[in-house]
């Protein structure tokens, strides 16, 4: 009888937390499906978050292999660039929707394309170094910046926003704030034996999405808060 494979604590807890991604985005949907219908754009973005989490389990869970780095970035990317999508249906023109997400799409493609170019090497490459394995590599920074577009979006139209779904855009841009500080370190950093940085981020993420789901439920559906 072939004995269990054993996997270090920190990468365990790791790939355990990447289960809440994809449990947040099945929660979307579902909630979607059980309420009132939100957009298909929304849907989709929905669909990308369980995608995106499938990559997270198996890097963490099966020694974060460079092969399995490249399917989390690439669904990373594929997610952000989805959001983009839906934000730009809800409040903006078609030629802006266009020229927005071609350009968004064309970035996040050479950054792919210059992880896969540049190999392993391309995790020693820091935008933003703090020491050890702590800080951005450049991939990590076109998610970042994605995310900050994403916001932008939203934020240029905000007098266009449902009056009482504003507090929760601006607690979803908080938590996602919070999530950029918690991927800073590296993968493996856990102190005072119990702050894993990355796996706190798995969950806030997660929770995160779920936060933006309630954010559309009240805006598409005009529910007024008492």
């Amino acid at each position: 009888m072939q004995s269990p494979t054993l996997i270090d604590p920190v990468s365990l807890t790791n790939t355990v937390t990447a289960y809440a991604t994809i449990l947040s985005g099945v929660l979307c949907i579902v909630l979607t499906l059980l309420t009132r219908p939100q957009p298909y754009r929304w849907l989709l973005f929905y669909l990308c978050i369980i995608l995106t989490g499938i990559p997270t389990v198996w890097y963490h869970g099966f020694g974060e292999t460079f092969a399995a780095s490249v399917g989390e970035t690439a669904t990373q990317y594929l997610l952000l660039w989805t959001f983009q999508l839906a934000v730009l249906g809800d409040y903006y023109g078609r030629r802006n929707r266009y020229l927005i997400s071609g350009a968004s799409a064309a970035v996040n493609l050479l950054a792919l394309a210059y992880k896969i170019i540049a190999g392993p090497a391309s995790s020693r490459i820091f935008v933003l170094h703090l020491g050890g394995n702590n800080g951005y590599h450049i991939t990590d920074a076109v998610i970042i910046l994605d995310a900050l577009l994403v916001a932008a979006l939203f934020l240029m139209k905000l007098p266009k926003t449902y009056a009482h779904s504003k507090p929760l855009l601006y607690l979803n841009i908080a938590i996602f704030l919070t999530g950029f500080f918690l991927a800073i370190p590296a993968n493996s950093l856990v102190d005072y034996r119990i702050l894993a940085y990355r796996a706190i981020w798995h969950m806030v993420g997660a929770f995160g999405f779920v936060t933006l789901w309630i954010f559309n439920f009240i805006r598409f559906s005009a529910i007024k808060i008492r």
